[in-house]
C-alpha cells in the first residue's frame, strides 16, 4: 500500500472532504450514505468537520498529495451516550488495501477508550465488502428493515481516554 497519513479531522479539512466526497462514484456514494447522494452541504460538512473528538470522532487517511482518501467516524446515538454510529468511507481507487480496516479498528479503539459500550452500523444488503469488514470486526447483524442491515458490536470497557 502507498504510504498514508492517518490523523483526526478537523475542521481545516472541510474543503479535503468536500473534495474527497467529489472523486466518489455514485455506487461508493449509494453506499456510504445508503441513497443518492450529490453532493454534501455547507452545514453537512460542518457537521462532519467540527467534531469534538469524545462524542463524536473522525479520522482520515491522507495520500501523498494531502487528499482524503479514507474516513472512519462514530458519533454517539442521540440520548445514548454509551452507544455510537461508526461508519467509513475509501476512494474508489484505494478499495481492497485494507484502509478502511485500518481506520475502523482505530475509530473503534478511540470509542472504548471514550467510554461507548456498544458500537452499531447500517449498511445496504448488498454491500458485501462493508458487511464482511463489519464481520471481521466482531459485529453481527442484529436487524434487517427492507434492504438495510442494522449491525451491533459491543466494545469492552477500557480506561477512558485522557
Amino acid at each position: 500500500m502507498q504510504a498514508v497519513t492517518i490523523r483526526p479531522i478537523t475542521s481545516a479539512d472541510r474543503g479535503r472532504l468536500a473534495a474527497a466526497f467529489g472523486r466518489l462514484s455514485p455506487n461508493s456514494r449509494r453506499m456510504r450514505f445508503l441513497s443518492h447522494k450529490k453532493v454534501l452541504t455547507s452545514p453537512e460538512l460542518d457537521r462532519l468537520t467540527q467534531i469534538d473528538h469524545v462524542s463524536h470522532e473522525a479520522l482520515i487517511a491522507l495520500n501523498g498529495r494531502d487528499e482524503i482518501v479514507a474516513v472512519a467516524r462514530y458519533a454517539a446515538l442521540p440520548g445514548r451516550d454509551a452507544i455510537g454510529e461508526i461508519a467509513f468511507v475509501v476512494d474508489d481507487e484505494w478499495h481492497g488495501r485494507g484502509l478502511g480496516r485500518i481506520l475502523a479498528e482505530a475509530v473503534i479503539d478511540r470509542a472504548r477508550r471514550n467510554g461507548f459500550r456498544r458500537m452499531r452500523a447500517t449498511t445496504l444488503a448488498e454491500n458485501g465488502p462493508s458487511r464482511g469488514l463489519l464481520r471481521r470486526l466482531g459485529f453481527s447483524v442484529c436487524s434487517r428493515s427492507g434492504d438495510v442491515l442494522t449491525l451491533r458490536l459491543d466494545l469492552e470497557p477500557t480506561a477512558r481516554a485522557a
